[in-house]
């Protein structure tokens, strides 16, 4: 009796750590299935994506500027949390004339649901819609939220989470997003350029 006991307290111990690695690894994307494409120094690809205002975007556009790429849903409560102090560095730091522009890849997510989310929050910068979640694949990108940053040359300099935060809405004490842009407007190197993002992976069709 006390074996048999023995053994099931053995099995669900199991279940627990696996379960609680399979939680981890989804949460920092290592599940999803999409590595990194991209090299820290490559010419980050240009795009053309509708976005939530009714402009059409182009990355190219903004040649000879800092863009930052919000890899983004509000369907993912990470990815939301973070809105609300990601919305504070744009206000912050589109002084100093860095672009920022949000990517919504998820595949079942249309442009209208993205807007009408964008609008109740006050999101201060567009969201493009990547459809068919291309432009995700195309540079690796697996999380959201999941930030690239791209500097002056066209180059990524950053690729990773916003923060170190531990809880959706919380914000974390090491704002990698600040870091990096501080070090680019200052000519410094950038303390952290890759770190892994956290959140809900992106959700790819069939």
């Amino acid at each position: 009796m006390y074996r048999i006991i023995g053994i099931l307290v053995a099995v669900v111990a199991v279940v627990v750590i696996v379960g609680g690695a399979v939680g981890y690894l989804t949460l920092t994307g290592a599940l999803s299935g999409v590595s990194p494409e991209l090299e820290i120094g490559d010419p980050m690809p240009d795009f053309e994506m509708e976005a939530t205002d009714g402009e059409t975007y182009q990355l190219s556009d903004y040649e000879g500027e800092i863009v930052v790429l919000d890899f983004c849903s509000h369907l993912c409560p990470w990815s939301a949390g973070v809105d609300e102090h990601m919305s504070a560095v744009y206000e912050e730091y589109s002084e100093e004339g860095v672009v920022f522009l949000g990517i919504d890849s998820h595949y079942d997510v249309d442009l209208d649901e993205i807007r009408e989310y964008v609008e109740e929050v006050g999101k201060p910068y567009p969201v493009l819609k990547d459809e068919d979640h291309a432009y995700a694949d195309l540079v690796g990108a697996s999380i959201t939220p999941e930030i690239f940053i791209v500097d002056e040359e066209g180059e990524l300099v950053y690729q990773g989470a916003f923060d170190n935060r531990i809880r959706p809405a919380t914000e974390g004490g090491t704002n990698y997003v600040r870091d990096a842009l501080d070090a680019l407007l200052a000519g410094e190197p950038i303390p952290r350029e890759r770190v892994s993002a956290w959140g809900c992976t992106i959700k790819r069709g069939g």
